[in-house]
Order: structure tokens, then C-alpha cells, then sequence
């Protein structure tokens, strides 16, 4: 009897193997991609790219100074970093869900209170709040629920999920842009914390911290049992106990630091300085031509 269950689970994982190479991530599955667009998008628009509209608007609005703006932005990464540990926490206790919608709820409360905040020190807060959330949305929390819908196609779901980053990046200059010329500045952020709230209903209504919670299959696959989707966690969890690549192993590789510095160099040039672009022009003179 044990040698016949046996053969079926490793008839079942063969047949899992064979539909693995299919995208087929259902309805379910496309309304999870959907999110990630949206939660991914504004992980990299509202903590970055977002600068180089809402710094000049600030220093006209308020003659708040470009270098106190970026400063806030600066320290509220290192705030939002060290915020992002207790949700990691708080995720083990109250499921990936819970991390995820309160991360958008607090994204898009945020970004709608950038039009009503006249106060630097106010404005400090609420940017500590929308890098924490955006630290929690596109470094903690989706990947964590996508592994669990997905087991076997994360690196896909995440290709596709992660076009959200690319998308805000070229397009929310031009989307701020145009929601500034609205009649009150109180509706200046309006258009932008549609997308957070967007985001949040979609994971309210259709998505579960587990497929079968919401009458699905892991990697949308009828031949995936949970019991499958349980063995593949349970072995990547003993791996991880028995793996001889500790800490102090990798760090005294010199490929672990030519990654990190690579992959630090590319992280300063996108973030910091393409986060500041317009602003170091327009000091420079260049404010016709980025109009």
C-alpha cells in the first residue's frame, strides 16, 4: 500500500512536471499578476521616481528646499528598512494577506495625504509610512504570497508582476504631472492613490493566503495536491537546515561581492539618481526643455 502510494505521487509530480512548462496561470492567477503590476508600481514609483515631480511642486507650494526633500527621502528608507522586520512578524502570525492589504491600505492613505500635508515634519512621517509600505508590498509581501499560489512558476508569476516597477518608472512622472493641473491641490494625489486602492479591493475580493482557500489549485495545476505543494515547502525547509552555504561561507566569496557591489552600483544609479533627475536639471537651467 505505501509503495503504491508511492508510485502515484510520483506519477502525479511527473504529470506536474509536464503542465509546470505551460503558463497557465488562470483567472485567479492573472488577478494576482494584476496586483503585482499595481503594488510593484508603486514600490518604485512613490518611494523613487515620484521625486522628480513632488520636489519642485513642494518648494513652490511651500518653499520647502530640494535638499531637505531628499534628505526625508534618504532617512525614510533606513526607517522603512528597519519598519519592514517587525512586519515580517507580523506576517508569520497573521498570514501574507493581511501584511499585503494593510501595506496597500497604508500606501494609498499616504499618498493621498501628500495634497492636504503643508508641514515638513508631517510630510517626513507620511514619507517613513509610503517607503515602509513600499518596502512591504514589493520586498516582502507578494513574493511570499505568490510562492504560495505558485510553487513551481514563482519566477514567472514575478517576471510578469515585477513590468509594474518598468511601467511606474516611465510613466508616473507623466501621470503626476497631468493630475497637477486638477483645481485643487487636494486632488493633486487623487488619480495616483486610485492604484494602491485598486489594488487593495482586487486582494480583498479574489486572493487568499493560500489557492485552496479561495477553491484553487497551487500553480493552477488540478494534478498539484495540497499534500505535493506541502512536500516541496517541507524539502525546501530542510534544505535550508542541512545546506552548507551559511552566512559566513557566502560572505567570503568573491562572487558574493561582486554581486552585491554590482547589484549596489545599479540600485544607486536607478534609484538615486534617476529619482533626482529633474530636479538637478531644473537647478542646472534646463526647465524648458523638461517641460
Amino acid at each position: 500500500m505505501v509503495k503504491t502510494m508511492e508510485m502515484t505521487l510520483e506519477e502525479q509530480q511527473s504529470k506536474l512536471e509536464t503542465v509546470d512548462a505551460k503558463a497557465n496561470f488562470g483567472a485567479r492567477g492573472w488577478i494576482l499578476i494584476l496586483i503585482g503590476w499595481m503594488c510593484f508600481y508603486m514600490s518604485a514609483s512613490a518611494v523613487n521616481d515620484s521625486l522628480n515631480v513632488t520636489i519642485p511642486l513642494f518648494k513652490s507650494l511651500y518653499g520647502w528646499s530640494d535638499g531637505s526633500i531628499s534628505r526625508i527621502a534618504t532617512y525614510s528608507g533606513w526607517v522603512g528598512a528597519l519598519l519592514t522586520l517587525p512586519a515580517a512578524m507580523v506576517m508569520r502570525k497573521k498570514g501574507t494577506r493581511f501584511v499585503l492589504l494593510c501595506s496597500e491600505a497604508i500606501m494609498c492613505f499616504c499618498v493621498l495625504m501628500l495634497g492636504f500635508i503643508t508641514d515638513v515634519f508631517v510630510y517626513a512621517l507620511n514619507f517613513v509610512m509610503i517607503t515602509f509600505a513600499g518596502n512591504c508590498i514589493g520586498q516582502l509581501a507578494f513574493g511570499a504570497l505568490a510562492s504560495h499560489w505558485f510553487p513551481r512558476k514563482k519566477g514567472a508569476v514575478m517576471g510578469w508582476a515585477t513590468v509594474g516597477c518598468n511601467l511606474g518608472s516611465c510613466t508616473v512622472v507623466w501621470l503626476l504631472a497631468a493630475s497637477f493641473t486638477l483645481p485643487s491641490v487636494h486632488l493633486y494625489f487623487v488619480p495616483y492613490c486610485l492604484i494602491p486602492a485598486a489594488a487593495f479591493i482586487l486582494t480583498l475580493l479574489f486572493i487568499r493566503d493560500f489557492p485552496e482557500e479561495a477553491g484553487c489549485y497551487p500553480d493552477n495545476d488540478k494534478h498539484m495536491t495540497p499534500e505535493m505543494a506541502r512536500k516541496i515547502y517541507e524539502e525546501g525547509q530542510a534544505y535550508v537546515k542541512t545546506s552548507p552555504w551559511t552566512a559566513r561561507k557566502i560572505l567570503a566569496l568573491r562572487q558574493s561581492w561582486c554581486i552585491i557591489f554590482g547589484l549596489g552600483i545599479f540600485q544607486l544609479c536607478t534609484m538615486g539618481i534617476v529619482s533626482h533627475i529633474v530636479p538637478i536639471l531644473s537647478s542646472r537651467g534646463f526647465t524648458d526643455v523638461l517641460r
